[in-house]
């Protein structure tokens, strides 16, 4: 027993600033919960007032609202929930169990006003979490924004081609942009943003499209060559005189699509 309170001691986060005693306790007192593969422990909009540590296995987080910040897993020593045991807010992201037997720990409000010491250790520790997750999205922003920014510099002049096999265009917003002569080669569209964009004489190939929003676009003269459009939203977008050529379509949605001289061919 003494093995496993070390382990949990020197590499849980949560647990370095407790005595061995008082992580023993902790074990012993709190419920715990045993998830089989793909079991929920809960779904996005649900309300919870508990956190979770994962005392062995894994879970996903991922969310259908926010799918370009939450979607990652996490396993031994790692914990989440946090903010359904301060807020009491329906949760934002569902969670899935990864593996058979995947063990947590559960925390909720009744242990943490039982234990005073145990609440004022949870309180430091989750301010450092969330000032380390801010600093994380801050710095994420700012890629994303340096990155569209460049890409909305070279596309005002004409005639450029943009060689994007090594820009990182993945889980980007672009909506509402102009795009007009350009080339985007190996390019990496998922997840991202290009609703409302205007594509006049651009030509894309081997480009991976899959789960990108390309609602309500306006695509003229456009060449689409040798991409993969899984999962892509094209509602409402207007194609004309646009020509897809050995392309890849899985479960694209092309409701209220207006094709006007559009050709689809296959070798």
């Amino acid at each position: 027993m003494e093995e496993i309170l070390l382990k949990l001691q020197n590499s849980v986060d949560f647990f370095h600033d407790l005595s061995l005693k008082e992580i023993e306790n902790l074990v012993r007192s709190v419920p715990k919960k045993i998830l089989k593969k793909n079991e929920f422990l809960f779904k996005e909009g649900s309300v919870g007032n508990e956190m979770y540590l994962i005392l062995s296995g894994e879970v996903r987080l991922y969310s259908a609202t926010y799918r370009d910040e939450v979607d990652l897993v996490l396993d031994y020593g790692q914990y989440f929930g946090e903010l359904g045991l301060l807020t009491r807010k329906p949760r934002t992201f569902s969670a899935i169990s990864n593996q058979d037997n995947t063990t947590l720990l559960i925390l909720n409000e009744h242990q943490l006003t039982k234990n005073f010491a145990l609440a004022y250790r949870f309180f430091k520790q989750i301010v450092k979490e969330l000032s380390s997750r801010t600093r994380a999205l801050n710095i994420k922003y700012l890629e994303k924004k340096k990155m569209t920014d460049r890409l909305r510099a070279e596309n005002t002049k004409k005639n450029k081609q943009i060689y994007t096999d090594q820009v990182p265009i993945k889980d980007v917003s672009l909506e509402e942009t102009n795009f007009t002569n350009l080339d985007f080669l190996n390019s990496n569209f998922q997840n991202s943003n290009l609703s409302h964009c205007l594509f006049k004489g651009v030509q894309f190939q081997q480009i991976n499209f899959h789960d990108a929003d390309f609602s309500l676009t306006k695509n003229q003269d456009v060449q689409i060559m040798q991409s993969n459009l899984k999962e892509m939203d094209a509602q409402s977008a207007h194609f004309k005189k646009v020509t897809f050529e050995n392309c890849r379509f899985q479960d694209v949605d092309f409701s209220k699509v207006d094709f006007e001289k559009t050709k689809i061919r296959k070798e």
